[in-house]
């Protein structure tokens, strides 16, 4: 049979695609226990973003599949829809298969009467889908396959669930890389790849969907097989490795033992990342950390979750970030744990969860704070109601929830207000520090990947993609004049920002960014660096000042003497990708423009008023960061606003 398996294309804020280009682990796992006289393509969507529709296509016509599975997340469930639409046009005879976390923890979404879906996995997928395709081979029928729900007929019905795997013996065989169609993986410049030593946790934390998917527990698998699976990522080009574990420190001598066995195997010649507790890194860090870094751990992802008492009381983690002293509980772990980390020169990626039901602005500055005092790389999400987590009951009964579009469920959009604040107002604040805290660590990244940085920092510093350095629209309402005051980003453009009114009208239009997620690119606020030297800094590949203004260099922004930009385009967004799908497009542009002097203030009906005749008055020139901070007050001024939303509709013919 020819099997065909599909990783969605979505990114989201905290893994831009130009930066991070994973692959999606299950699909190679799904491929290498699936009998071997099967041919079966894998293709990773995220390598394909601008062109998935061709992708498809190719893939259905050259190699027409019998089977095509689908890898869901609930963020990506809209865009799943629009390639199940796609492949049902190109191939109407291929049985559809989903699995994921979304369709296991939200079946009913994927098992509508008038879904093109054939089979939906629950649950672990290795020996469902084994079963599966075997059941299709020989046509003994389904309803013996645990964690399988089928369609009959207008209806599905489901089979019992499946219990997780142990993990032991050859049950679950080792995955498949060589199926991969596209191999383009990278992060930050460097071939990257997935593995797993574990699977499970035994925490319940409110916000997680591992416990709702598989319940609470732990397995492993023998060092052998991880070595060789390390060494088989490594055949197939991977310069840095992402353990993706659910709690690899859930047993801490086990890991330190994986550290050792990856030194005595001679595979520390490249980087790791991998996800730990506080807690365990604080308590055993003496001897732990010290061999995480002579293994080759370079990024820690800590899950701190929140720095507060309560907040981790809400969110059913304080328990594994407890510091322990003689047996007893001696205080949050975290401060303890990022120290034994950083003097073993490994850096820290910050968890954090702020936004939630009590927070109040103070509250979540606290988070803030102390992130950009000791983390050395932001992942701030906001509390995100996953289906049936605990996390959506109690955000529900409090009525919290002010957004049930699940393709906005990507943890960088607040979908959830607290009892004092807007989630507009929490998202924003996340923001103007998150992009900070990233700028700060890029002259780590340049030293260490020095070809990317220099390849790519147009990319990522003038917002041409929106990983970076962009305001998201949605938020642009809540950057005040005093919030303009406190931060020289923003100051800019705190006079041409759009009325609450006129936000609210292109609300719809502009939440196509988080529908269809096109390299993080749609309704974000795309923009220039607004300090012209280092456009010219980058554009002619001097790198180095570039480190130098990161690390806070005076002297080199005082050599700018260039003049002003006669036009700042804000945003101009083509919802590209959306073009693969059947049925309504949309267009959103927005562009912002400098035609002039004096104010702005948009209209409900999209027009800009005439601006005034008033000229800027002229300032004193000063230097070093001053000169900059005044400079892109003058030259940043929005002129005139233009904002045009099309609605179209395409056909999509079946093949003939």
């Amino acid at each position: 049979m020819n099997i065909l398996l599909l990783s969605m294309p979505d990114s989201f804020e905290h893994m831009p695609s130009v930066a991070i280009r994973m692959p999606n682990g299950a699909l190679a796992s799904l491929a290498g226990n699936v009998d071997q006289h099967h041919d079966i393509r894998i293709v990773d969507l995220i390598l394909a973003q601008k062109k998935v529709r061709e992708t498809v296509e190719d893939l259905v016509r050259k190699q027409p599949p019998d089977v095509v599975g689908l890898s869901i997340m609930t963020f990506q469930r809209k865009t799943a829809r629009r390639i199940i639409e796609l492949v049902r046009a190109l191939a109407p005879k291929a049985r559809i298969v989903v699995g994921g976390y979304d369709p296991s923890l939200a079946f009913e979404e994927y098992a509508a009467a008038d879904s093109d879906i054939d089979f939906i996995v629950r649950g672990e997928g290795e020996i469902t889908f084994r079963e599966l395709i075997r059941a299709l081979e020989d046509e003994t029928g389904y309803d013996h396959i645990r964690g399988l729900s089928y369609r009959s007929g207008d209806r599905f019905y489901s089979n019992p669930d499946r219990g997780v795997s142990s993990l032991e013996g050859d049950e679950i065989h080792p995955p498949n890389r060589g199926a991969r169609l596209l191999t383009d993986y990278t992060m930050l410049g460097r071939k990257v790849d997935v593995i797993e030593t574990s699977r499970g946790c035994t925490f319940d934390c409110s916000f997680c969907s591992i416990i709702e998917m598989r319940g609470r527990n732990f397995f492993t698998y023998s060092f052998e097989r991880v070595l060789n699976d390390i060494r088989d990522a490594k055949e197939h080009g991977a310069k840095s490795i992402f353990i993706v574990d659910d709690n690899v420190t859930l047993n801490v001598k086990r890991f330190e033992a994986l550290c050792q066995a990856i030194v005595d195997a001679g595979l520390n010649d490249i980087d790791y990342i991998v996800q730990g507790m506080t807690s365990a890194i604080a308590n055993h860090g003496e001897t732990l950390a010290p061999l995480m870094r002579k293994a080759g751990f370079r990024y820690i992802f800590l899950g701190i979750e929140n720095i507060l008492e309560d907040d981790l009381q809400f969110l059913r983690a304080r328990s594994k970030n407890v510091k322990r002293e003689n047996g007893q509980s001696a205080g949050n772990a975290t401060l303890k744990a990022i120290d034994y980390l950083h003097k073993n020169k490994m850096y820290v990626v910050g968890g954090l969860i702020v936004g939630n039901p009590d927070d109040t602005r103070e509250s979540i500055e606290a988070n803030l704070t102390f992130a950009k005092q000791y983390v050395d790389w932001p992942y701030i999400q906001h509390p995100t109601p996953y289906p049936k987590t605990p996390m959506n009951s109690e955000f529900r009964e409090r009525n919290l929830i002010i957004n049930e579009n699940v393709e906005e469920y990507d943890g960088t959009t607040a979908v959830v207000r607290t009892e004092h604040l807007s989630a507009e107002e929490i998202e924003f604040m996340r923001w103007r520090e998150d992009r900070w805290m990233k700028v700060r660590h890029m002259p780590v990244a340049l030293a260490h990947d020095p070809l990317f940085i220099i390849k790519t920092a147009r990319r990522m510093f003038s917002g041409d993609v929106g990983e970076l350095f962009t305001i998201p629209v949605h938020v642009l309402p809540h950057i005040s004049r005093r919030d303009a005051e406190d931060d020289p980003w923003t100051r800019s453009r705190a006079r041409g920002i759009p009325s609450v009114s006129a936000y609210q009208k292109t609300r719809e239009a502009i939440s196509l960014k988080r529908r269809l997620k096109d390299n993080n690119a749609a309704s974000t606020l795309n923009r220039r660096m607004p300090y012209p030297v280092v456009r010219k800094i980058l554009r002619s590949g001097y790198i180095f000042l570039v480190s130098l203004f990161l690390l806070g260099s005076n002297t080199a922004l005082a050599q700018k003497n260039s003049k002003p930009s006669s036009r700042i385009q804000i945003d101009k967004t083509r919802h590209d990708f959306g073009e693969v799908f059947a049925g309504e497009v949309l267009t959103c542009i927005f562009n912002v423009r400098n035609m002039g002097g004096g104010t702005l203030e948009l209209s409900e009906s999209g027009t800009a008023s005439p601006p005034s005749s008033e000229k800027a008055p002229n300032k004193p020139k000063p230097s070093g960061m001053a000169a900059w901070r005044t400079r892109s007050s003058d030259y940043l001024k929005p002129r005139q606003v233009s904002y045009v939303v099309e609605r179209r509709s395409i056909a999509l013919a079946a093949p003939s």
